[in-house]
C-alpha cells in the first residue's frame, strides 16, 4: 500500500516540476506564481505547499533534475574514455547532446549558473536540499 502513495506523491512532485518549467519558460520565472503552478497542475496552492516550501525549492528541484541528468550521462560517457583527451571530449559531446536534445537544460543552466555563482558566496544555502542527490556545493 505505501508503493501505491510513494508513486502518487513522486507523480505530483514531477508534474509540479514540469509544468513550473513550461511556466518559466513561457512567461519567464519572475512572472510565475505559485497560483499559476497550482493552476497549471490542477491542484491547490496548498497541494502545491505540501510538496515544496517555496517557488524558490521548486526552481531548485528543476535545476538539481537538470544537473543530476548530465552528470549521469558524463559518467557514463567519461569512463568509456582513456584519455584526459578523450574524457574532455566526452564531457564536450554529452554536454553537447543535451543541450540538443531538451531545450529547457540550457536555459536553466544559464539562469541558474548565475544563482550558483552568487549563492556560492553562503555556505550552506540551498545546498541541503533533497534534491541534490549528488551534494552540488560550491567548492566540493
Amino acid at each position: 500500500m505505501g508503493n501505491k502513495y510513494q508513486n502518487h506523491y513522486q507523480i505530483q512532485i514531477n508534474n509540479i516540476l514540469d509544468q513550473t518549467q513550461n511556466l518559466c519558460i513561457e512567461k519567464g520565472i519572475d512572472n510565475v506564481s505559485i497560483v499559476d503552478i497550482a493552476r497549471s497542475c490542477h491542484i491547490t496552492r496548498t497541494t502545491v505547499y505540501n510538496y515544496f516550501d517555496s517557488k524558490e525549492d521548486i526552481l531548485w528541484a528543476i535545476f538539481y533534475r537538470h544537473q543530476s541528468s548530465m552528470y549521469e550521462k558524463c559518467v557514463t560517457a567519461i569512463k568509456q574514455a582513456s584519455t584526459t583527451y578523450e574524457k574532455f571530449q566526452a564531457y564536450a559531446y554529452t554536454t553537447l547532446s543535451l543541450y540538443k536534445e531538451n531545450i529547457y537544460y540550457p536555459i536553466f543552466m544559464d539562469i541558474f549558473g548565475s544563482i550558483y555563482m552568487s549563492a556560492s558566496a553562503k555556505k550552506d544555502y540551498q545546498w541541503d536540499n533533497p534534491y541534490n542527490e549528488y551534494q552540488v556545493k560550491p567548492g566540493a
